[in-house]
């Protein structure tokens, strides 16, 4: 009651106006039924059409109810410009001046004084005076005009006054509409009473579309609307017309196609919010034309327009959706509601009889919602939850809203404040969300410029705060939007549109600062397409910011200017939700998945930086980012601790540092901003980074630390593992999860060696976790295991071994690692022999390998093996030639031990040999002999011609045999416990005399010993030498046969080559005692006798019958043998080029045959060419055969087969050609011919 008597105390001094009605209006009908509810009411429902009068006559009828007394009468409106005309219309009905007896107030305009009766004002407007008068004290009556629009403010007002009325019994509410849900409103306020006033003063005809021609498409409306136009107009000559469309674009179009129709008369004018004023202005001007007007649902309630008689309505609208789950506003085109279908009804028939075309089915109106759904269910609750919680209006959910909006859109409300940092975890208000709700502002727009303090960037963020928070005063007249694109450009920043607000504030300011008047500043503005009442909006927003700033501690307003990234920084912290990140495609991605696109009048559009930020998100055509700048994501990281995610890869081990690390993916929203690659992963996840140390650093041995402990049980595990791989064998060592489990039931808490340290620190000491071989073992160990060395001894030298078992790898088995400088003193011999425990399986293996018929022999073959195993000791020989002689000795069976060579053993009972440098470096690796040779081929040169113990044995500059015999090997260096250092005795070539030495390897001495014999042979042939110099004289008539070959000097030069070669051929049996050696002397004085004799006669006879070869070639003059005439004469003449380059003597014994048969293959050429071409093919095989022979070693056993296989090419010819007429040496056939090349290509690849 105090506060009551007060409040009349307050208002006493009160004038009320004379009351006057305006004549005509219908809700008069009414107004006494209205005046007696007011009086026996506390709440009453006016439901009235358009243009009933409503509006204006409802405070005209509460003054007459004795309302206003009290306190004030105070009527609400949506839009600031509707509170000021009413205003101005309602003192002038009353006949007062406004701000007297009748006032307003909207922002930042306050025409209201003590004495006013009746105020108007903006919900905003009653909804911030709630703040500072909880009851409204000041009003006795509040009517809520308007209330069909069902804005935040309007649910919000009548939600809050639900509550109030039962506190203030006095206060009266008039809840006014043209269309509502008077159900809903009248059960929300206690069945409140309703009223309905009729608005249509005129009949109104109303068209719908037939189902079939229904509008399905955006182009069939914007043509039906077109034609309905057209018909209005030709059908009546009179009336002007307001066309419904959806979306600006569609008014575009449709106003383009209306003043294309060629009408004179016609004036077409667009209307939508972003219109300029004087633009807006056209449509309330008395002008000598018929007007269409083509606008948005902004005509429907927020601007009457005048005169109209004819309606057109495609029945759509663009409505905003704000879609909580994704943070979007979307303006999607939707079919509108019954109640606006009806308003826009409403809108004709005011001035005559008027005419609504709706282009859509009656059908589909019926089935249409009734109402528009209210913005509490389709917009972002974040800033009315911010503002109950400051005000302590009670929790959202309980709320006496008419209709409660959804849970998701008020738990996203929650969500946007808790990422604004407004409230925590629990939903309480935070100290941040204090200072947020003192701004008027939206909630991320005031954190943005709380942050901007922190940034020390207040001066810019105010600014585009202000901006962000009116309309933008940038226009776009229909007919000069490239004029106005031009000049808006000058405001514009590279870069980032938020910093445009603040070079279009700045040049703004400056240019007040000159002109200083309103009418200058005025055409400052329309020169540069602003909206001048709405940049002194911003001023306004501005101001009122600036002083509140100023009564906040701590907050100072920058005199420098802020640098780019503090300001952008700044508003980040509003917008967290708003950033995206480019795509792959080009697009972007942003909250929790969102596709966008950058709006094309951004400064933006076509840079695509990697991350941007943007001022809000909308829905049209494609989902928009509006208002951007660049940032750097890492910025996130700091401005969102309270939002951001970490995600771990799989942890490891950082053997570097000894921490056990993870890469940290930052993630915000479903977005990774950023990628830490190596956190500290213990105090994460302690638990699984104890596991990670464990299994990574010490199980895995990855730890880099001498810890008595760890070397210790490395070594335990080094020994089982080694045991198992002698024995190939898995089941000695427990495995590593019986090591993790020996750790883990020892240590917790340890994820680095800080931690390690720690904790045998506070045992005293490691013994704690040393490991013995019973703690990895699963069973004893073999007695076999002794059987396998960790080194052999070769001669005086021990070289170890390295076991390894995994079948299928490389280094399968057992390898031997060898020094470079000793690889070439290892005979290839001895390798099998190195390892006697793996004799049984070697055999068997090569037993196996043998063919079927011999391996039933030696059967069963287990047995046989370990007989033999038994039986073998280790020899100069190879293992497979040991094994040869054994089988036959112990079983009287022939085996050729090539039968072995070619079977290739399993890699693990092959020797694997690993040729490292002084360093340690591997040079060459592989199984089998064949590495030795690799590894040492580049420094054999280099090497001593033998070690100390080959010295003993080695003669030099020897002219006769040494002693008796040579044998195939001794023994250089016995080794009692591995294999003994063989030395292969050979003579070698030294000039003038011969050295014998002692070979490496049994190969090297084949190769080098056949030269050293020829040497010595030359010392004791030298006399048979120089007779055959001597003795090899040409008669007048051979030198005449031997002009066209060069001459006799030449081929004199090649005979006697040929003639010493020939007594120096001993074959391939290489003499290795004294008495084979003066055998082949013997022979070789034997060989000598007429010599030269038989050389010239052979010469003589080879030339003539080459003459009469050529002879013959010459003789045939048919030009189709001309090509064959050539080839012929090559052949022959491959033959004389022989006899030039010291042929085998063996082989020219041959050419007067070989020339003779020539002689008959040129016949049968002439005679018989068909047959002769089907042998020459014959021939060509094995010829070409020949050429592909190559021998690098003379004298070799390969070179001897490739001249025997030459041989026998040569008599195959002269079977093919003349066999006759000559007799071949020796039988030779095809078949012959494909055995020999065999064995010639066998020793070809050995060689």
């Amino acid at each position: 009651m105090t506060k009551l008597r007060n409040s009349i105390n307050k208002f006493s001094e009160l004038k009320r106006p004379t009351i006057h009605y305006t004549p005509g209006l219908p809700i008069l009908e009414k107004k006494d039924e209205i005046l007696s509810a007011i009086i026996k009411n506390q709440v009453i429902i006016v439901a009235g059409e358009t243009g009933s009068g409503k509006t204006t006559q409802l405070p005209v009828i509460c003054l007459e109810a004795g309302r206003g007394m009290l306190g004030k009468i105070g009527c609400t409106q949506p839009r600031r410009i509707a509170a000021v005309s009413i205003a101005n219309r309602v003192a002038e009905e009353l006949h007062c001046n406004v701000g007297e007896e009748v006032g307003y107030k909207i922002r930042f305009h306050d025409h209201d004084s003590p004495s006013t009766s009746v105020k108007f004002m903006t919900d905003g407007i009653l909804l911030a005076e709630i703040e500072q008068d909880p009851f409204l004290y000041r009003y006795d009556t509040l009517i809520i005009d308007e209330a069909h629009e069902r804005s935040l403010n309007i649910d919000f007002l009548l939600g809050y006054l639900r509550n109030l009325l039962k506190r203030r019994p006095d206060l009266k509410l008039i809840i006014s509409s043209a269309t509502i849900d008077t159900r809903l409103f009248s059960e929300s306020f206690n069945n409140a009473p309703v009223i309905e006033v009729s608005g249509r003063v005129y009949p109104v005809e109303l068209l719908y579309l037939s189902d079939e021609d229904e509008v399905v498409s955006e182009e069939t409306y914007v043509d039906s609307a077109v034609k309905s136009a057209e018909d209005l107009l030709d059908l009546y000559p009179a009336g002007d017309m307001l066309i419904f469309m959806p979306s600006e674009r569609d008014i575009r179009e449709t106003c383009d196609r209306l003043c294309g129709l060629g009408r004179p008369d016609l004036l077409v004018l667009p209307l939508f919010s972003r219109l300029s004023r004087s633009e807006q202005d056209l449509i309330f001007k008395n002008i000598d034309k018929r007007k269409i007007v083509v606008a948005t649902n902004i005509a429907e309630t927020s601007i009457t327009v005048p005169n109209i008689r004819f309606v057109v309505d495609t029945g759509l609208a663009r409505i905003s959706q704000y879609v909580p789950r994704l943070r979007t506003n979307r303006l999607p085109i939707e079919k509108i509601s019954r109640a606006s279908a009806d308003q826009r009804k409403g809108r004709c028939g005011r001035v005559m009889d008027g005419v609504c075309i709706r282009l859509y089915s009656e059908q589909s109106f019926i089935e249409r919602d009734p109402f528009t759904v209210p913005e509490i269910k389709r917009a972002n609750l974040a800033g009315v939850i911010l503002s109950m919680m400051a005000h302590r209006l009670g929790d959202i959910d309980r709320f006496p809203f008419l209709e409660p909006p959804s849970h998701a859109t008020i738990s996203e409300g929650y969500a946007l404040l808790r990422e604004l940092g407004a409230i925590d975890s629990a939903h309480n208000l935070t100290s941040l969300g204090r200072k947020m709700a003192i701004f008027p502002l939206d909630p991320h727009i005031a954190r943005m410029v709380i942050a901007a303090k922190e940034e020390n960037a207040l001066r810019e963020v105010l600014i585009i705060a202000a901006g962000l928070s009116i309309v933008d005063p940038r226009e776009r007249p229909f007919d000069k939007q490239a004029e106005a694109d031009a000049m808006h450009k000058k405001f514009a920043v590279t870069g980032s549109d938020f910093l445009g607000f603040v070079r279009l504030w700045d040049a703004y300011q400056q240019e007040w600062s000159s002109l200083k008047t309103q009418n200058k500043m005025r055409k400052f503005c329309k020169d540069h397409f602003l909206s001048f009442t709405r940049m002194q909006e911003w001023h306004d927003v501005h101001q009122m910011l600036s002083d509140t700033v100023k009564g906040m501690r701590d907050f100072v307003v920058n005199t420098k200017p802020a640098s780019v990234d503090a300001i952008h920084k700044s508003l980040l912290t509003g917008l967290l939700s708003n950033c995206a990140h480019k795509t792959d495609k080009g697009k972007y991605r942003g909250f929790r998945g969102k596709e966008l696109v950058i709006f094309p009048g951004s400064t933006l559009y076509g840079q695509k930086p990697e991350w941007i930020v943007c001022h809000e998100i909308v829905e049209t055509s494609q989902v928009f980012a509006r208002t951007v700048a660049p940032i750097d994501p890492s910025w996130l990281e700091q401005l969102a601790l309270h939002l951001i995610t970490r995600s771990y890869s799989e942890p490891w081990f950082d053997s570097e540092t000894g921490f056990v690390r993870a890469a940290e993916r930052v993630s915000l929203f479903g977005m990774q901003i950023v990628e830490h690659s190596g956190v500290s992963f213990g105090k994460v996840n302690p638990s699984l980074a104890t596991e990670v140390f464990i299994r990574s650093g010490l199980v895995e041995e990855q730890l880099n630390g001498s810890y008595p402990f760890y070397n210790n049980n490395k070594s335990v595990r080094r020994q089982i593992e080694g045991l198992e791989k002698k024995l190939r064998s898995r089941t000695l060592f427990a495995g590593e999860g019986v090591i993790e489990q020996f750790y883990a039931s020892r240590l917790s808490n340890v994820s680095s060696v800080h931690d390690l340290n720690r904790v045998i620190k506070e045992k005293g000491n490691d013994k704690f976790l040393f490991m013995t071989k019973e703690d990895l073992l699963v069973t004893e160990i073999p007695e076999s295991a002794v059987n396998f060395p960790d080194k052999v001894t070769i001669g005086d030298k021990n070289f170890p071994l390295k076991y390894e078992f995994e079948p299928g790898a490389e280094t399968d088995g057992i390898t031997l690692r060898v020094p470079v400088k000793d690889a070439p003193y290892i005979a290839a011999g001895s390798l099998g022999y190195l390892v006697p425990a793996l004799w049984p399986a070697r055999i068997l293996e090569l037993l196996r390998g043998l063919p079927k018929e011999t391996r039933k022999k030696l059967m069963p073959l287990n047995e046989k093996a370990e007989e033999l195993s038994k039986t073998l000791t280790i020899s100069a020989q190879s293992f497979e030639n040991s094994l040869a002689k054994a089988i036959g000795v112990l079983y009287g069976i022939s085996i050729d031990p090539r039968l072995f060579a070619e079977f290739n053993l399993p890699d693990h009972l092959a020797l694997r040999i690993e040729v490292h440098d002084e360093n340690g470096k591997v040079i060459s690796a592989g199984r089998g002999a064949e590495v030795l040779k690799a590894a040492t081929a580049n420094i054999l040169n280099t090497l001593p011609s033998g070690n100390d113990a080959f010295s003993k044995y080695e003669k030099r500059k020897l002219t006769g045999w040494p002693g008796d015999s040579l044998p195939d090997h001794i023994e250089a260096v016995r080794s009692y416990e591995g294999v003994p250092l063989y030395g292969y005795p050979a003579l070698k070539d030294s000039g003038s005399s011969v050295d014998l030495i002692l070979c490496k390897s049994s190969a090297e001495a084949q190769k080098t010993h056949p030269f050293g014999v020829k040497k010595l042979m030359e010392i004791f042939l030298t006399d048979e030498f120089a007779w055959i110099e001597r003795d090899l004289k040409f008669t007048q008539q051979l030198k005449l046969l031997c002009a066209p070959l060069g001459g006799v000097e030449s081929i004199k030069s090649s005979l006697i080559i040929s003639l010493r070669e020939f007594l120096l051929d001993f074959g391939t049996d290489v003499p290795r005692n004294k008495l084979q050696f003066e055998k082949i002397i013997s022979d070789a004085h034997i060989k000598a006798r007429g010599i030269t004799y038989e050389a010239l006669s052979l010469l003589e006879s080879t030339l003539l019958q080459y003459n009469n070869n050529v002879a013959l070639i010459k003789k045939e003059k048919n030009a189709r043998f001309a090509a064959l005439k050539q080839e012929l004469k090559a052949a022959l003449d491959s033959y004389m080029k022989e006899l030039t380059e010291g042929i085998r003597f063996s082989r020219f014994r041959q050419f007067p045959r070989y020339m003779k048969a020539f002689g008959f293959r040129i016949q049968r050429l002439f005679l018989e060419p068909l047959k002769y071409g089907e042998k020459k093919r014959e021939l060509a095989v094995y010829s070409d055969m020949l050429e592909n022979c190559v021998c690098k070693e003379t004298y070799s056993p390969l070179w001897y087969e490739i001249e025997e296989f030459r041989a026998m090419v040569e008599e195959y010819g002269i079977s093919l050609f003349a066999q006759q007429e000559i007799k071949t040496l020796f039988p030779v056939s095809g078949q012959r011919l494909s055995k020999k090349i065999a064995g010639v290509k066998l020793l070809m690849e050995k060689q």
